[in-house]
């Protein structure tokens, strides 16, 4: 005999997946020739106790935990759906265990983090489940992971030692984030408002994310998703930075070894500086100051890149078409190619054996200088001061050429001087106007 089974009449806006009583569901099931209503009773949360619990400390304490005086040291510590924590004067509790805490809770509402540390020995999560998690605290572990679930918001700062740090989509901390090994991951649309630095442990930050701060490592890489911002500047000892395309960040250092990864179309609000690493700036983006590698590595520049300062790479210099440099272009040991309608500011040099070619339709302003390599000026170029191979090179002109009689006052020891200093986030048209010509 058929069977079906239809739900009728649930008006689904009314539907309050948080109420603790009793949803009532009519369903109608058709036995042919006979109906029969079936009514069923569903208790949503079955286990979930009869009504929110509100903490405060001192006062109503969770189970397992013991203390006074601002000072509480508790086992593990689950904080249930809409519970509450309440403190009245600073306090910092010592959890010897994993701290849970369900979404829709409220941990300290309407205090500064600063009243709130909850030290802790196990993990730590964070808006476990749900969505919309707000708790104003700040959190440090000894090495265990913090998981922060997607669009939580923690008003506070987050600290582990070889513990990783996750942030779901969408999560936002206003506070700093520190790890000594640990890994830190950010998810996608998320927001730290200040500073993320790690020892040992790499940073990952997912596209349309925002750090308000700096990020420092010393030997784990750092990645920067698509048309994210970084506000401060990136810095690494032993590691890459990368950089994804359509995105903002500060000055990228790295000290040691590593190579420096810009992403088409971005803007780097100030220098790119490596010891021993190369670096590679995507089409079309920006750099508001100086691009230098000092001992290794060379420097790749795409096409319509602006550069605010000099360009000096120790090893090979090579730019794409449409290439904007507001200071000089060097190598030290490396030849150095500037791709057609590009535009120095100041003087273009090899200061080892290195050739220089200038491809059709560029410009130099300040002279060009080889230390023994051959200089090669493509057709329809220009060049405003004197051009001079030193040793065994030699010197090829293109037809059209345009080359000034008089030395520039730009010298090849300090090309990475600005010579048309750009203002701050200065955009892009601007530089081509200035460069125009």
């Amino acid at each position: 005999m058929p069977v079906s089974i239809q739900i009728r009449n649930l008006d689904l806006s009314k539907f309050n997946p948080f109420s603790l009583y009793s949803t009532v569901l009519i369903f109608q099931a058709k036995i042919c020739p006979v109906i029969v209503q079936l009514t069923a009773f569903f208790v949503l949360f079955m286990g979930l106790p009869a009504h929110a619990l509100n903490y405060t400390f001192p006062g109503f304490i969770p189970l397992g935990c013991s203390g006074g005086n601002g000072v509480y040291s508790c086992g593990n510590l689950s904080i249930g759906l809409l519970d509450t924590i309440a403190v009245t004067l600073p306090t910092t509790i010592t959890i010897n265990g994993a701290l849970n805490a369900s979404a829709y809770s409220s941990i300290n509402s309407g205090k500064d983090a600063s009243f709130l540390t909850f030290i802790v020995v196990g993990e730590t999560n964070l808006g476990v489940g749900l969505l919309n998690y707000v708790v104003n605290a700040n959190v440090i572990t000894n090495g265990t992971p913090i998981t922060v679930a997607a669009l939580a918001k923690i008003n506070g700062s987050i600290s582990t030692g070889a513990g990783a740090v996750n942030m779901g989509n969408g999560s936002i901390i206003t506070g700093s984030i520190s790890t000594t090994a640990g890994i830190v991951s950010i998810g996608n649309t998320a927001q730290v408002t200040g500073d993320i630095t790690t020892a040992a442990g790499g940073v990952n930050v997912g596209n349309n994310s925002t750090i308000g701060g700096l990020i420092s490592t010393t030997a784990g890489v750092v990645t920067i998703g698509d048309s994210s911002v970084v506000k401060g500047t990136i810095t690494t000892r032993d590691a890459a930075v990368n950089v994804g395309a359509n995105s903002q960040t500060g000055a990228i250092s790295i000290t040691n070894a590593g190579a420096a990864t810009v992403g088409v179309n971005s803007q780097v609000l100030g220098f790119i500086k490596t010891v021993s690493g190369a670096i590679n700036v995507g089409d079309g983006s920006l750099i508001n100051s100086y691009i230098f590698s000092s001992v290794a590595g060379a420097t790749t520049l795409g096409t319509n890149v602006i550069v605010g300062a000099g360009v000096l790479s120790y090893g090979a210099l090579v730019t794409g078409t449409g290439t904007k440099i507001g200071g000089g272009a060097g190598t030290t040991a490396g030849a150095l190619t500037l791709g057609g309608k590009s535009v120095v500011a100041g003087s273009t040099c090899a200061n080892g054996a290195g050739a220089i070619t200038l491809n059709d339709n560029s410009e130099v302003l300040g002279n060009i200088e080889s230390n023994a390599g051959a200089i090669t000026i493509g057709a329809g170029s220009k060049v405003g001061g004197t051009v001079t191979a030193r040793g065994a090179g030699a010197v090829t002109y293109g037809a059209n050429t345009q080359i000034g009689t008089t030395a520039s006052s730009s010298r090849c020891d300090d090309v990475l001087s600005v010579v048309v200093k750009p203002a701050r986030k200065i955009k892009s048209r601007q530089w081509r106007q200035i460069y125009m010509r």
